[in-house]
């Protein structure tokens, strides 16, 4: 018994080849743009964190404050003055002086990239004692959001305080973060601003 296999032709396997060649692309393609929409979904999730973390960080700190040293809050540094136990009150609004006896009080500070820190960051730090006055130990600066635009070259105030309608410090904040700071924004390069007002705890606690 004889049997007469036919095999490809050179036209057959060019036709092949070429279509899964096709097939190969188109599935590379796809795939490579998911990969691409997954990491550029990522780094907008990360910088929109990110910008929410160091917004609730210092609102927090903000509405615990009783009084802004009026020496900072300049667009990219501000002095808070926070009151460890609010039943001992400040007996003059206007006063740096708390009542007599009640070194309670410290003091936290934010600042965008102070000296000695990394570029593009807000930093972070606290007294490490208790004064009413501007102390001179602090603890060492804590990075509280990275890829921040810088202020001058971008044209916007960190921070903006004003008195409010009831004699209260109200303190704007705006946040501009970007995956690269130092790349323009893009779909794979995302950029997150936030934008928020808040008043110190205390009316009556003024500048």
């Amino acid at each position: 018994m004889s049997l007469n296999f036919r095999g490809f032709t050179l036209t057959e396997l060019i036709i092949a080849v070429s279509l899964l060649g096709i097939v190969i692309t188109g599935v590379a393609g796809i795939d490579l743009a998911s990969r691409r929409s997954f990491i550029s979904a990522s780094r907008r999730a990360r910088v929109q964190d990110g910008a929410r973390y160091a917004m609730e960080h210092m609102v927090r700190k903000i509405r615990l404050a009783n009084r802004i040293d009026p020496t900072s809050g300049s667009d990219t540094q501000i002095l808070l003055r926070m009151d460890y136990d609010p039943s001992k009150p400040t007996a003059d609004p206007e006063s740096v002086l708390n009542t007599p006896g009640d070194f309670d009080d410290y003091w936290v500070e934010y600042q965008y990239s102070p000296p000695t820190t990394p570029a593009n960051t807000i930093q972070y730090r606290y007294s490490t004692i208790k004064s009413v006055d501007l102390p001179d130990d602090w603890s060492s600066w804590e990075t509280i959001a990275k890829g921040v635009l810088d202020p001058a070259t971008e044209l916007y105030n960190l921070f903006v305080v004003k008195d409010g309608a009831t004699d209260v410090p109200i303190v704007t904040i705006i946040i501009k973060i970007r995956h690269y700071p130092d790349q323009p924004k893009s779909a794979n390069n995302p950029e997150a601003t936030l934008q928020t007002a808040t008043a110190l705890w205390c009316k009556g606690r003024s500048l």
